[in-house]
């Protein structure tokens, strides 16, 4: 009998640039127009890639509404699911969410915030080269995709994602 391993896609997309603290609560901090451009790419990216999520996790914070908002706008209709855990949540948290998937998703894309999302990025990456590409920053508007050869997301675990796709917006400080 022969056996495979199927393969799991994990997304993960850090929202677009915000209005700077201050400006109005932080739960309520929508994107610049930088932010929305770069919300727009990254789903304009996937598009491209032909990648499709099952499911959007999505921080219910403007900043991270708005993100998926302009991402999902270059994909077809794609199931979304506010989760307020996602927001304050560490980089434990988010592979916690991860590992309750549902077996029968196959690409999963968790919109969030830093730190957790670049703690989780990089806890994720199977090569030392693509956690150094990773780096110390992963600004707003980053996104990147993991490929992991396990049955479900419960086998998903530290240093066992192979880089899929990886982009950083240009200009990060930009207005």
């Amino acid at each position: 009998m022969t056996s495979f391993i199927l393969m799991r896609t994990l997304i993960l997309l850090r929202h677009g640039k915000a209005v700077p603290h201050g400006a109005v609560p932080d739960f309520e901090r929508p994107l610049t127009e930088k932010g929305k451009r770069d919300s727009l790419a990254a789903g304009t990216l996937l598009k491209e890639a032909g990648i499709v999520p099952d499911i959007a996790l999505v921080s219910p914070a403007l900043r991270t509404r708005m993100t998926w908002n302009e991402a999902q706008r270059e994909l077809p209709p794609i199931h979304e699911t506010l989760m307020p855990a996602l927001y304050q949540a560490s980089s434990d948290d988010i592979l916690a969410i991860i590992h309750e998937m549902d077996d029968m998703m196959g690409c999963v894309c968790v919109v969030g915030h830093n730190p957790a999302l670049h703690e989780i990025a990089v806890r994720l990456a199977k090569s030392s080269k693509a956690r150094k590409d990773i780096g110390d920053h992963f600004p707003p508007g980053s996104l990147i995709v993991l490929g992991f050869e396990t049955e479900s997301f419960s086998g998903v675990s530290d240093g066992n994602g192979k880089v899929v796709l990886f982009r950083i917006p240009e200009d990060p400080r930009g207005g």
